[in-house]
């Protein structure tokens, strides 16, 4: 193998194994970046990657039954409406967010969005606005 060869099978493996070790910081920042990659997708109009990505299962099938299987785009749309106000930064520097352990209470509105920490990453586990009928802890 040339040295060149050999260069790009390093770097390569070196990044393959930055990569995979890759997570999200268990405190404020990591769940702020969670909202922010979902406000990216939003603007995107990926939806799909909103629930795949950010959601945490339960939460996930819950939208996509209501929501075509997150492929909806039109005014009508909770999903669509709710990722909408994410990418207008709706969750901003001041809003409240509480983090205990593997959980975070995203307090921006009547009701708290809760997000859980999976396998390194923050997943939204209940969005009182996608799925009215479940109930969030209160606002404050």
């Amino acid at each position: 193998m040339s040295r060149l060869g050999t260069v790009i099978v390093c770097v390569a493996t070196v990044l393959l194994a930055g990569c995979s070790g890759a997570s999200s910081p268990r405190n404020v920042a990591g769940v702020r970046a969670m909202y922010r990659s979902v406000g990216l997708d939003a603007g995107a109009g990926d939806f799909i990657d909103i629930c795949h990505s950010y959601m945490e299962a339960t939460l996930s099938n819950e939208v996509k039954r209501s929501n075509n299987n997150c492929t909806t785009a039109n005014s009508s749309s909770r999903l669509e409406r709710w990722a909408e106000k994410i990418r207008l930064s709706k969750v901003g520097t001041t809003t409240r967010i509480a983090v205990t352990g593997n959980e975070a209470l995203v307090y921006d509105g009547p009701d708290a969005e809760k997000a859980v920490y999976v396998s390194g990453q923050w997943r939204l586990s209940e969005v009182p606005e996608l799925t009215p009928t479940k109930r969030a802890a209160p606002g404050g």
